[in-house]
């Protein structure tokens, strides 16, 4: 499974506030590179992923706003694929009544931007809205400066910030988005100290040396587990995304520096990320019901849940029993190109990732009860044709009684 947990869409940069679109027209560096964030452009790059989350935005400060309600309704566009969070200024109206109308209206997370609304993330106003996330599951994201305008406060961006919040508020889950750049060992330092504060990649992997360094510090201080997938379209894709995650170690190749453990890229890129958000979908338990429906069919128990897409069911059950289900070959999504050159291994992770026919996401007691009745049938037809044969030989004098299994 691959989840972009950070992309936008807007009809206009100007939602970003004032002076947002002048600072992306100098990121993209051309005046004809402006990002297309339209929902059509945002449709085509999100094709690789199986799930992505829309970020809504809201700043009183910067008279920017992408309201709740815009993401909702291009969530409800792809509703079985794409997942909203609400962008909420806490310092303009009833935050927690704000939240609660984000959740009925389907979306599953908020975000705030301190340094462009203007507040110190331990700000009293601030507060309802950790309690209402906290005491409803949802995940809060914490956006970074990436695209903000000359009037944003960067002394409210710092993710040390955070720390009170994140001890006052255990249950709540934070997210510092593009890992707290520039204050990326600052992100790391708060992830060591606290369990419910993760980071995503975003704006980073555009970056390939910073990538690579932040990569190697999470790993010696055990925070990669918490480390999210988030492509920042539409300043990033998800495919050139991945292509930098998994291409990172070519940077240190020939020389004396310690690469990054290609499992630990991969466990970026395939994380389970609304699992690890706690992010409740009816979709998953859709799944189980129809993996419990197919199993019933082949008589094979399903005793847990599980997580593989249905479409790569059948597959994963035909690979491990070819003589009790048979089913059409999936034409797996086309693997990432890149510019940059990667070895052999990492176009295999590429490769590897896209591939949906996928046996671990299957019920481990499935496959293993289904590989077990076709052993027995190929047994029981071998054995068939050794007593076959002995009768044969039994009427041939001075005949040799060999015996071969499969004869």
């Amino acid at each position: 499974m691959i989840v972009d947990l950070h992309t936008h869409v807007w009809e206009s940069p100007e939602q970003l506030g004032r002076g947002a679109a002048q600072r992306l027209l100098r990121h993209g560096g051309q005046p004809w590179d402006r990002p297309d964030a339209s929902p059509s452009a945002h449709d085509s790059a999100m094709e690789p992923v199986q799930f992505a989350v829309i970020l809504g935005f809201e700043s009183q400060m910067l008279g920017g706003s992408i309201s709740a309600e815009q993401v909702a309704r291009y969530v409800e566009r792809r509703p079985s694929k794409y997942l909203g969070f609400a962008g909420i200024d806490p310092l303009f109206g009833e935050a927690a009544k704000r939240v609660a109308e984000a959740q009925e209206m389907g979306l599953v997370g908020v975000t705030i931007c301190p340094a462009a609304q203007g507040f110190h993330p331990s700000h009293t106003k601030a507060w309802p809205l950790y309690e209402a996330c906290a005491e409803r599951g949802l995940p809060l994201l914490v956006h970074g400066v990436s695209h903000l305008s000359s009037e944003g406060k960067l002394e409210f961006a710092q993710p040390v910030l955070l720390d009170e919040v994140a001890r006052e508020f255990p249950k709540l889950r934070i997210i510092i988005s593009q890992v707290g750049h520039p204050w990326i060992e600052e992100t790391l330092t708060l992830m060591s100290k606290h369990r419910n504060v993760f980071a995503d990649l975003s704006s980073v992997v555009t970056r390939p040396w910073q990538l690579y360094n932040l990569l190697h510090s999470a790993h010696q201080q055990c925070v990669m587990d918490r480390l999210l997938f988030g492509s920042d379209f539409p300043q990033c894709t998800p495919q050139k995304a991945i292509t930098t995650i998994y291409s990172v170690n070519t940077l240190t190749q020939g020389t004396m520096l310690p690469s990054v453990p290609r499992e630990q890229l991969r466990s970026i890129v395939e994380r389970d990320v609304l699992e690890v958000l706690g992010i409740r979908r009816k979709e998953k338990e859709k799944t189980r019901v129809k993996a419990q429906a197919i199993a019933q069919e082949i008589s094979v128990p399903v005793s847990a849940p599980v997580s593989a897409p249905v479409a790569a069911m059948p597959i994963a059950l035909a690979a491990a029993a070819p003589s009790v289900i048979t089913a059409a070959p999936v034409t797996p999504i086309a693997p990432v190109s890149s510019d940059a050159a990667v070895d052999d291994e990492v176009k295999d992770d590429i490769s590897d990732t896209y591939e949906l026919e996928e046996s671990s996401d299957v019920d481990a007691d499935v496959a293993d009860t289904a590989a077990a009745s076709s052993k027995d049938v190929e047994e029981d037809d071998a054995a068939d044709d050794v007593d076959g044969e002995r009768n044969d030989d039994s009427s041939l004098e001075d005949a040799p009684s060999e015996t071969k299994p499969g004869d």
